[in-house]
């Protein structure tokens, strides 16, 4: 397969590297990554300044890796149109991003971004996500501890691609994977997790007409139901959420027309 590989965390992440490098040993890959670190970049796209720059890599494997001074969703855009102008690439997976997207992650996140971008191209499209639940480092920072757990994301990936591509019915539907931290105990197809993400504030300064607020996040209520895409982390699975990207859900405009109400203009 000719395959475009995206991401949000740059194009030098490890996550994307480990996976460009298992499956270019079968298939055709081109990667573009963000220049930065564009994590919680949603699907932002540039609207105005319309020169794209890309920049070619040389590296040890011999991939075909490309930079982009734009956000994940434009990586996607010019990937999709420059590196694959005549035909559609078979295959867009965004990933293998550091850290789990599940649950409220979902909505912000750049790299499910990204595979919403690709689907609503008309590509056929994976987001997948490496947990990192408990480990300390930011999601800047480089750790060479951490490189075999993007070696095994990465390998499962590459063993299960052709099953993969065969859950996508059509191309306005793509997976978001998440990949358990530890021991990967089984591979479970889920839904979105529906839980809360507690902040408050815990210090806020006023100076004059200036408002300084510092808010903390208490991390994740576990879902009450203890199903869905983080719960099956949380037991060890692999989560495999399929999802569409458009927001449209035919069932409630059904439900709202019999309603038959009638609105003041």
């Amino acid at each position: 397969m000719k395959i475009l590989i995206v991401n949000d965390d740059g194009y030098n992440a490890p996550g994307i590297n480990e996976l460009a490098k298992q499956l270019s040993k079968d298939h055709e890959v081109i990667v573009v990554g963000p220049q930065t670190q564009q994590s919680g970049k949603a699907r932002s796209i540039t609207r105005y300044d319309m020169d794209y720059t890309l920049t070619n890599y040389v590296n040890t494997e011999n991939l075909k890796i490309y930079s982009s001074n734009r956000t994940p969703s434009d990586c996607v855009r010019v990937g999709v149109s420059y590196f694959f102008a005549d035909k559609k690439p078979d295959l867009v997976i965004s990933g293998i991003n550091k850290g789990s997207n599940k649950a409220l992650d979902i909505s912000y996140s750049g790299t499910v971004a990204a595979a919403i971008e690709s689907s609503s191209m008309g590509c056929k499209t994976i987001a997948v996500s490496l947990d990192m639940s408990g480990r300390q480092q930011g999601y800047d920072v480089v750790d060479p501890s951490e490189q075999h757990l993007y070696v095994k994301a990465a390998a499962f990936m590459r063993e299960n691609i052709e099953r993969l591509y065969g859950l996508i019915e059509d191309e306005g539907m793509f997976l978001n994977i998440n990949i358990p931290l530890g021991k990967i105990k089984g591979v479970v197809i889920t839904g979105i997790s529906e839980m809360e993400e507690p902040r408050k504030i815990t210090h806020a300064e006023i100076d004059k007409n200036i408002t300084t607020v510092t808010q903390d996040w208490e991390g994740y209520n576990r879902p009450e139901n203890n199903e869905g895409d983080y719960a099956e982390l949380v037991k060890g699975n692999i989560a495999i959420t399929p999802m569409r990207y458009t927001l449209t859900t035919k069932a409630l405009i059904k439900k709202a027309k019999e309603k038959n109400l009638e609105f003041k203009i």
